[in-house]
């Protein structure tokens, strides 16, 4: 079984709830795989440290 794409992302301006979850659907729907998107702000303290280890820019 294929894993979803976990997707951290910083805006250069705030974004609505609305706008977060249609892009997250535009990206499943582009790239036909499950999408976890996540703002910096909305990373959990407790695994904050882990995903910012494994975090790889791509843009």
């Amino acid at each position: 079984k294929r894993s979803d794409v976990d997707i951290l992302i910083k805006f250069k301006r705030a974004k609505s709830l609305l706008e977060v979850v249609g892009l997250e659907l535009e990206l499943k729907k582009k790239i036909r795989r499950e999408v976890d998107l996540l703002t910096y702000g909305a990373i959990s303290p407790y695994l904050k440290k882990r995903i910012l280890k494994e975090e790889v820019a791509i843009i």
